[in-house]
């Protein structure tokens, strides 16, 4: 096959420019733009280096335009390329006298981060604005009674939970020490408000399970069978992910007989165990 002669005499030289940032990424020249233009998105390119850095980029050839830079009577392709070495020392492309790949890519990253700086700039700003305003906030709610009230409460509770038994052990030493000052000043109130004391004791309640009586006689009546009778919902058994349980107060002091579950013991047996349980704490305490 005979080479077809081409004809330089109408020598078109054109620039590939990326759209968005005006970066040119190729220059040439040619006889026929339009169909230069579909070399390039052809299966075997004509710029290999510039279809590999879109496809990698993840960009679109609708991303590029091509720019005629002006057209020029040559003879050959030699003064073809002579002319191509001219306007590539006037743009200064010296990127494109040996481009590739990573070359063309990183220019249009660098592009690409150039651009959105400022934003990402102005975005930075506005997080340190708001947590500097946060943390203003923060020292002045540090500053108020509440939160010096809440403080103080955690650490009485951080400081008991730690010493239990140190604290145990001081309000037992107190208590035999002040045993016999506290119950002299018990009795002294007693005397010095014995009218009010029988005032109080006469007062008439009405219990839940619809009994009236005195207050005098409230502990004696919460354990009648009268009162463990009418109140079905008292020792209500409980369940718990890992144990079975019901409450009751003795002595003022409000206490918890559980049943754990475990693997020796069926659920249906530990529930029966603390049926009996609450069955016989009912019997041992009704009047």
């Amino acid at each position: 096959m005979t080479k077809k002669n081409i004809n330089w005499t109408n020598t078109i030289f054109y620039k590939v420019v990326f759209k968005k940032f005006n970066l040119i990424l190729d220059v040439n020249f040619t006889t026929n733009l339009d169909k230069r233009k579909y070399n390039y998105k052809a299966e075997k390119p004509f710029n290999q280096c510039l279809s590999s850095c879109l496809q990698n980029g993840g960009f679109s050839w609708d991303d590029l335009d091509f720019i005629q830079i002006k057209k020029v009577e040559c003879g050959c392709r030699n003064d073809a390329k002579q002319e191509l070495d001219k306007i590539l020392k006037e743009l200064d492309l010296r990127y494109l006298y040996d481009p590739n790949e990573k070359i063309l890519l990183s220019m249009i990253q660098y592009e690409i981060r150039h651009q959105e700086l400022p934003a990402i700039q102005a975005k930075r700003e506005e997080e340190r604005i708001e947590l500097q305003s946060q943390l203003e906030a923060k020292r002045k709610y540090e500053q108020t009674p509440e939160y010096k009230a809440m403080k103080k409460k955690r650490y009485v509770q951080l400081y008991r939970e730690e010493n239990k038994e140190k604290i145990n052990e001081i309000n037992r030493q107190s208590y035999h020490k002040n045993k016999d000052a506290r119950n002299l000043q018990k009795k002294q109130y007693r005397e010095n408000n014995k009218e009010k004391i029988q005032e109080m004791q006469k007062k008439k309640m009405t219990c839940s399970c619809g009994v009236t009586f005195t207050a005098r006689h409230k502990a004696s009546h919460e354990k009648s069978k009268r009162h463990q009778e009418g109140n079905p919902g008292l020792y209500k058994i409980h369940e718990l992910k890992d144990r079975f349980y019901f409450t009751y107060t003795l002595n003022g002091i409000r206490k918890e007989c559980q049943v754990k579950k475990t693997k020796n013991r069926s659920q249906e047996e530990s529930l029966q165990l603390i049926q009996e349980k609450r069955q016989q704490f009912i019997e041992a305490n009704l009047e």
